[in-house]
């Protein structure tokens, strides 16, 4: 099948076009609620209560047989349908949002989330952050905070006053030894990027990054991890558990993003420190 794939130039204002479409029908409604701004370890966090969250499906603990049966990206919303960004990666708005803007790019043929990511997402990924100033998160499996098992990423824009606890700790000239941050008290590895590394280059780093992990043994799977990436930097951290408390946590929450469901989830991360939540669930 041969598509007509977006460009740098015309894929944010597709984008735009899209995401006012979709509010004007109401295929998507944005909560909202201001972020509350919360300081620990001297680096800031901010929670937003997304009461839309409550409503998402989680698939990640099904039969891989029974969820191709109900993969969700397989047929997407043409409500909420952007386009495409390679013959294998498709984009469009998150029905679940967090923020405005914020998008899937998911693999157009199934593929398993948590397998590394390859030459082609990182393409897609490079091409998405050139076109407009964000995050790109991939939760890779089902402990790292992914609620469905077909292979994606996705990207919520970064405005002032909003800081990224790299960016922040970057600014804070936050000392950075063997790929490590001295304030995350948690296995990772991150490499601050000049902005004009090309996706060979940037899969390079992230292989090696992942090797220095010991996340991956050939091609095979084997240890849950989140990977955040922007123009400016790379992350990635090893989990050990999808939830704390009961309370799901993906990748946005190491960028300083915590998005909780209800306020009283919202009141218990906040009470157990942002820091304290990431190093428990991380390694």
């Amino acid at each position: 099948m041969i598509f007509k794939l977006l460009n740098v130039t015309d894929l944010w204002p597709a984008v735009l076009a899209k995401s006012h479409q979709a509010s004007q029908l109401k295929s998507i409604v944005w909560d909202e609620q201001p972020f509350r701004i919360v300081s620990d370890n001297n680096l800031q966090f901010y929670f937003k209560w997304v009461k839309n969250l409550a409503h998402k499906p989680r698939s990640e603990n099904l039969d891989e047989a029974l969820y191709k049966t109900q993969d969700p990206f397989l047929h997407i919303d043409s409500h909420l349908f952007i386009g495409h960004l390679s013959p294998d990666h498709q984009l469009f708005l998150s029905k679940y949002s967090v923020l405005k803007q914020h998008l899937v790019l998911a693999s157009i043929r199934y593929r398993q989330q948590g397998e590394p990511l390859t030459l082609a997402d990182h393409q897609a990924i490079n091409l998405l952050l050139k076109s407009h100033k964000g995050l790109v998160i991939y939760n890779g499996g089902a402990h790292a905070g992914c609620s469905q098992m077909h292979k994606h990423m996705q990207f919520v824009p970064i405005h002032p006053p909003y800081k990224t606890l790299i960016d922040e700790a970057r600014s804070n000239a936050e000392p950075l030894s063997s790929g490590r941050l001295d304030i995350f008290r948690f296995k990772h590895r991150v490499t601050f990027l000049k902005g004009h590394e090309s996706p060979s280059e940037i899969l390079e780093i992230y292989h090696q990054m992942l090797g220095q992990l010991a996340l991956f043994e050939g091609d095979q799977f084997t240890l849950a991890h989140n990977t955040l990436l922007t123009l400016k930097w790379l992350l990635i951290v090893p989990r050990s558990a999808a939830s704390f408390k009961n309370i799901p946590i993906n990748a946005f929450a190491f960028s300083g993003l915590f998005f909780p469901k209800s306020t009283e989830a919202m009141n218990q991360l906040i009470q157990w420190g942002p820091m304290n939540v990431l190093q428990t669930v991380s390694c």
